[in-house]
């Protein structure tokens, strides 16, 4: 619990990922154990000696497979003045015995200008690359921080890499990519994949005449005008299906280093027809 106070305190608005690499657990993904259920139950069994109510604040209600219906009849007959909250990033996620008994309030994200304020005031960023940042973070402040960091995002340098490596057909790049990237742990392979999604798709505006929607500067822009050059819609769309399903795959525990070599195969093939012209 110290552990976690301490996180908190110094990043308010963490993410489950920074969570896990605090735990130096990268390659494990986030779950709440059948024992920290019961654990739940024998604490609310405590008399309450500092308030007169009892809160239990639960983070990523997700993460609770099965091992949730542990708590349903606590949360459906709660002791008196008890309150529970939930704090999700994905109400669909979790799973409907819970969900049900629940009464859904939505946060809603920060707009961009509230995340151009923030970094405004915070020095982390000026002009164009606050704008840029304020996109791409999509509301999402900790990734807004995180892209502040560093002008050249470490996932757009990965994936322009691996991307240029299947263009060319360099598999010997390719195997060297899925090795890497393999070894970076689940949770950050899935924000890669998620990332390549979101830069692709600022490609298909661009594509299609809408330049002015997006908001990318630097090398990421010179990125999207260049490969919008050598691809047509159909190619992006699979492309972006293909990653979402990847992303899925490797969630579900598929083997990273295969699947994602296996992923650098198809995007080859792909792209055959852009090489070709």
């Amino acid at each position: 619990m110290e552990q976690w106070r301490a996180a908190l305190e110094k990043n308010p608005y963490m993410e489950v990922i920074d969570w896990i690499r605090i735990l130096d657990s990268e390659n494990k993904q986030g779950n709440i154990t059948a024992d920290e259920c019961r654990d739940i139950i024998r604490r609310l069994s405590m008399k309450s000696f500092e308030s007169e109510y009892r809160f239990l604040i639960l983070w990523m209600p997700e993460y609770l497979g099965k091992e949730g219906n542990t708590l349903l009849k606590l949360i459906e007959e709660p002791p008196d003045k008890t309150l529970f909250i939930l704090v999700a990033n994905n109400q669909e996620e979790i799973i409907t015995t819970i969900r049900s008994r629940t009464q859904l309030v939505k946060v809603p994200r920060f707009t961009e200008n509230e995340v151009g304020q923030y970094l405004t005031e915070h020095h982390l960023a000026q002009g164009d690359q606050k704008e840029s940042i304020g996109f791409m973070s999509e509301g999402n402040l900790n990734r807004a921080i995180e892209l502040s960091a560093a002008e050249d995002s470490s996932f757009f340098t990965s994936f322009r890499s691996w991307l240029l490596a299947c263009y060319y057909v360099k598999t010997a790049e390719m195997l060297q990519w899925s090795d890497q990237t393999a070894g970076l742990g689940r949770e950050n392979q899935k924000q890669l994949l998620e990332y390549g999604i979101k830069l692709l798709r600022e490609v298909i505006l661009f594509r299609n005449q809408a330049p002015g929607l997006i908001k990318i500067s630097g090398t990421e822009r010179e990125f999207v005008e260049k490969f919008a050059q050598l691809v047509n819609d159909d190619m992006l769309e699979k492309m972006t299906a293909l990653m979402s399903e990847y992303a899925y795959f490797i969630e579900r525990n598929a083997n990273p280093k295969i699947a994602l070599f296996h992923l650098s195969l198809l995007f080859k093939n792909i792209l055959a027809s852009s090489r070709a012209r």
